[in-house]
Parts: C-alpha cells; sequence; structure tokens
C-alpha cells in the first residue's frame, strides 16, 4: 500500500509540475526560439514567480500567466507592479487544464512527461495556426519539434 503523500504527489503529475525557476540561460533560449515581437500574445503554462511573463513583456508583448498556486500568484503580481509591467503582463490564477488557449501566438511551459501527454491535444485543438510553443526539458510525445536549444524545444502549429 502507498502512503497518501506519495498518491497526493502522484496527483500533481497530472495537474502539473511543482515550481522550479527556469535557469537563466533556458529563459534566454526559450525567448530566442519564440521570436516574441510587439504583436504578439504570450502566456507561459504554471507561471510560478512570473520571470517568464516579465520576460515576454518586456520584449513588448502582451503576456500572461497561469499559476494555481495562490502565494505565486501574488509573487509575480508583486513583482510585476514593481517591475512597472502591469499593462503588459498579468497574472492568472487558476486551472491550466481549464484555461483556453486560442488567443495566444506563443506559448512557454515547463511541465512533467504526464503533463504535456495531456496538454500535447489541448494546444493543437486550441491555437490558432502558426502560434509557437517552447517547451523546457520536456517534449510533447507526437507533436514534431520544429526546432531545438539543447533541451528547450519549439514547436509550431500547423
Amino acid at each position: 500500500m502507498y502512503p497518501l503523500s506519495f498518491l497526493v504527489g502522484f496527483n500533481r503529475f497530472k495537474e502539473g509540475a511543482w515550481f522550479e525557476p527556469s535557469e537563466d540561460d533556458r529563459l534566454t533560449w526559450m525567448l530566442e526560439l519564440l521570436d516574441i515581437t510587439p504583436s504578439d500574445t504570450c502566456i507561459d503554462i504554471g507561471s510560478g514567480d512570473g520571470r517568464v511573463v516579465m520576460a515576454m513583456a518586456m520584449l513588448g508583448a502582451r503576456s500572461f500567466g497561469i499559476e494555481r498556486d495562490l502565494k505565486l500568484v501574488e509573487l509575480s503580481r508583486r513583482a510585476i507592479r514593481y517591475a512597472d509591467l502591469e499593462k503588459r503582463a498579468q497574472i492568472y490564477r487558476g486551472d491550466m487544464r481549464q484555461h483556453w488557449y486560442k488567443p495566444y501566438s506563443k506559448v512557454c511551459l515547463y511541465q512533467f512527461k504526464t503533463v504535456m501527454s495531456l496538454f500535447e491535444q489541448k494546444l493543437l485543438s486550441e491555437l490558432p495556426v502558426g502560434a509557437k510553443v517552447v517547451s523546457n526539458y520536456w517534449k510533447f510525445p507526437y507533436w514534431q519539434i520544429a526546432d531545438c536549444k539543447e533541451d528547450v524545444y519549439l514547436y509550431v502549429k500547423k
């Protein structure tokens, strides 16, 4: 019999990864692969401390984050206010599995393998044609990789 803590932890694999910030070099690669412009509307799925959302906003894009952890949402919102990025960056508190991704042209995520398989079909069905998705470390099972830098992968919706 598995302990309750294991079962709770296992269920979180389906909900999304725990917060682990993207390293600076990986963030740079993610932004380079996405080629963000001021006309883009971007989202970071599981936005953690908001660093990716803020970086996309600093490149001129409208950027959003979706995060379930209230403490991380509050931390992100404070950082966005402090950086005076409130006109370009917002963090939503919510369930990334229930969020609608149609409005976004650029997407970042850093999730577990199990979450990637669940999200692959959702993103393919909801994102507009030409939308770009970068994944830090984990790959989608079937979506063809368009480009990569180390183990940061770029996908383009066809």
